[in-house]
């Protein structure tokens, strides 16, 4: 059986506005649901929450569903909003990267930390690991930050200064 799609909620991933002006954000209305497979022990999901000083932040998050990374973004967080990003079937560990629109604010991993595709505007792209490959060209490759979730279930991770 393939591999499900990861669910997507709250506000879904949005365009970040451009670093030269504003632009219209536009929600991503792709949600889908978990499947299930073999010996899966239950989804695991990430709840994000913006506890910065920042008024507005975008996070990106990669992960595996027993198949290619998958890389998501952007996931618009107001100051003080948590919101239910993704559920997955397998997963103990996600990346994310996290940036204020004019990128002076920024969560991300160390030198030594995995580097991500991301784009401008909202993407959603996957790393093949055996071929090594991207499915589509990206922007920039920035470092992401690991996350894990010492077991299956509910995760929650905030973001501070």
């Amino acid at each position: 059986m393939a591999a499900s799609a990861p669910v997507i909620y709250g506000n879904g991933i949005m365009d970040k506005p451009a670093l030269s002006g504003p632009r219209l954000l536009v929600a991503d209305s792709d949600v889908n649901s978990l499947g299930g497979s073999g010996s899966v022990r239950g989804p695991s999901s990430l709840t994000v929450c913006n506890k910065s000083s920042q008024e507005r932040i975008y996070v990106a998050l990669a992960y595996s569903d027993n198949g290619p990374f998958i890389v998501k973004g952007w996931y618009p967080l107001d100051r003080n909003q948590c919101s239910k990003l993704i559920a997955v079937n397998r997963p103990e560990k996600v990346y994310y990267y996290a940036e204020t629109s004019d990128r002076r604010f920024a969560w991300s991993g160390g030198a030594n930390a995995s580097a991500w595709c991301v784009d401008e505007q909202k993407f959603s792209r996957s790393w093949d690991p055996v071929t090594k490959k991207w499915s589509s060209p990206c922007s920039r490759q920035v470092p992401f930050k690991s996350y894990t979730n010492g077991k299956y279930g509910s995760a929650s991770l905030s973001l501070t200064d």
